[in-house]
């Protein structure tokens, strides 16, 4: 039998599905070699020391996660602890089912690692916190620091805002307006130039998402870039809108494109890859940006963090607090079109808020701008 390590009354628990084989020489989870480099990666992150534990302790036993599973949820809602780290793709998809992979073959965490996630089995306000075992982190050394900096100093700050506060931090509230009413989307639009106007908007996030033609058609033969379909925009990271630029009669069509055409002119954007792909998009169809005082959050990472990966995907997952929300976009229809408009809006939401990460970043680095 293989010992935990540390009390279990900590608010903070690493759990893994079985121990490695050579605890067994002294007898406590990760005393070998990769508990080694487990703790020392977890130290960049600034947390402290967690409670270790696995589901099967057992060694001489193969572990049976219908037999072995419950016994780890029932020694969770027992202690209660606010912050659980799952170490692994099963021990991920067991304590929190949503990030379950399509395939066997798919990698839970390559999408959900460092998010915030909830467990339905525990019962408490909790959250779990996915993300890759200490075998693979070990075979993968130059991923170390992000798992430390990144998702260990998410169990750090989450820790702290527990600690300050008395309860776990909510996760972010953003209004996102989808599908709106022709008076509603130029009252919007208009409510954007006239903050900008007054002062109180120096920046707007944008953010387009564009439909391509059927795979064996000639357009797509021929390499059709594809057609801009929705845009988004958010004054700030708590809110967005979302409209189908193609949804109305040709006289509020009109008057929409031309309002839309005046914030982008006017107003400076930020955007995820906005230089080389939404912008390109936009001025084809006409549309004027000022993209001299445009900001890319992609080009700003490239500088800021030129060895990390620069997808929106990653930096949502550096900056933000928001979870893993990309499959979103992928199930929609022209007639429903709901999942598309959300997902455009938290892109937008997303994008404004990891810029402002970078802002702080860069006031840190004033060389860099």
């Amino acid at each position: 039998m293989i010992r935990d390590y540390g009390d279990p009354q900590n608010p903070i628990w690493v759990v893994i599905n079985v121990p490695y084989p050579r605890d067994v020489e002294q007898g406590w989870i990760f005393s070998s070699g990769y508990g080694f480099n487990f703790k020392k990666t977890w130290k960049l992150g600034g947390a402290p020391d967690p409670y270790i534990t696995s589901c099967n302790n057992d060694l001489s036993s193969t572990f049976d996660s219908k037999r072995d599973f419950p016994l780890l949820l029932a020694r969770i809602n027992q202690y209660q602890p606010k912050l659980v780290v799952s170490l692994g793709d099963e021990m991920t998809e067991l304590l929190a089912p949503i990030t379950k992979a399509k395939t066997k073959k798919a990698s839970a965490l390559a999408k959900w690692a460092g998010s915030l996630c909830t467990s339905p089995d525990i019962k408490y306000p909790h959250y779990v916190i996915g993300t890759y075992d200490p075998q693979f982190v070990s075979t993968n050394w130059n991923y170390h620091e992000i798992q430390g900096y990144i998702d260990f100093g998410r169990v750090r700050s989450e820790l702290e805002f527990i600690r300050t506060n008395g309860f776990i931090n909510p996760l972010p509230v953003r209004t996102l307006i989808t599908n709106p009413t022709y008076d509603a989307l130029c009252d919007y639009l208009r409510f954007l130039l006239n903050s900008h106007t007054n002062g109180k908007l120096p920046y707007v996030s944008s953010d387009i998402e564009t439909i391509r033609p059927k795979k064996n058609s000639p357009l797509n033969l021929l390499g059709h870039p594809g057609y801009l379909y929705t845009l988004s925009l958010a004054p700030s990271p708590k809110e967005a809108i979302s409209y189908c630029m193609w949804d109305y009669p040709k006289e509020q069509a009109f008057r929409i494109w031309s309002l839309t055409n005046e914030v982008l002119d006017k107003i400076p954007q930020i955007g995820q890859n906005y230089f080389t792909f939404d912008s390109h998009h936009l001025e084809a169809f006409g549309l004027r940006i000022c993209l001299d005082r445009c900001s890319d959050t992609m080009v700003r990472h490239h500088i800021l963090w030129p060895s990390l990966q620069h997808k929106l995907q990653f930096q949502t997952r550096q900056y933000t607090r928001e979870p893993y929300y990309k499959d979103e976009g992928k199930v929609w229809s022209s007639r429903f079109k709901q999942p598309l408009m959300r997902y455009n809006c938290l892109d937008s939401c997303v994008t404004y808020e990891v810029w402002e990460g970078q802002e702080i970043e860069f006031n840190d680095r004033p060389y860099l701008r």
